[in-house]
């Protein structure tokens, strides 16, 4: 059994610190901002806004609008968990593959699955 108290883990960067380098890799999902949800007025042009909220079109709108920010935010959160807490621990020496695998199974095909349904919402909104 490893005594967890006797392990100390030395990390050449910081979770932000690896974010932020991720980020400026050019990967869009870890710069989605999880907290606000984006306005439609900065995407459709005022005259079309006038009309959607004349009719129902305006829910629909806003739902996917809302489906599109959730899919990011998720994407994100599980970018993050890859990025601070898989990549680090699976250069640890204590940590097997099989333990791994067992925290973050199927990790990879999450992150491909979701990639995958954010492109096809966006490509068909």
């Amino acid at each position: 059994m490893i005594d967890i108290n006797k392990i100390s883990i030395e990390f050449s960067t910081i979770p932000s610190e690896l974010l932020t380098h991720q980020a400026a890799d050019g990967d869009s999902d870890l710069e989605a901002d999880v907290n606000t949800l984006p306005n439609l007025s900065e995407f459709i042009r005022p005259e079309i806004l006038e009309i959607l909220y004349q009719t129902r079109e305006w829910k629909f709108q806003t739902t996917i609008n809302e489906l599109i920010h959730t899919q990011r935010t998720h994407l994100k959160s599980l970018k993050i968990m890859k990025k601070c807490f898989y990549e680090p621990m699976e250069r640890f020496p204590g940590m097997s593959p099989v333990e791994l695998d067992c925290i973050f199974r199927n990790l990879d095909q999450l992150i491909h699955l979701h990639s995958k349904n954010k492109s096809s919402i966006i490509f068909f909104y």
